[in-house]
């Protein structure tokens, strides 16, 4: 059984896990993305929305993977994240 989520790849001027910065605007427009479990393989499901707002990389999917689906079901997978290169400035 599928799961739809909603919530934050990234939340603007604040530092993550790995001391990164994103600020408003670092997206634009963001293009259509595959939803992959730990940035790689096969995806589990499918990135429905993703834009910027106020707080940051607002991100709407649904996850179609039934064991990855069960894990965030009972509070097992809790974060959600981003990949990206960087670009000389």
């Amino acid at each position: 059984m599928s799961l739809r989520f909603a919530g934050y790849a990234a939340v603007f001027d604040r530092p993550d896990r790995g001391g990164d910065v994103v600020r408003r605007g670092a997206f634009g427009s963001p293009q259509r993305v595959p939803l992959l479990w730990q940035h790689r393989g096969a995806p589990v499901g499918v990135i429905e929305t993703i834009a910027e707002d106020a707080k940051g990389l607002r991100v709407i999917g649904r996850i179609d993977d039934p064991a990855l689906a069960a894990q965030v079901r009972a509070g097992a997978v809790s974060g959600l994240s981003f990949g990206y290169r960087a670009t000389g400035v």
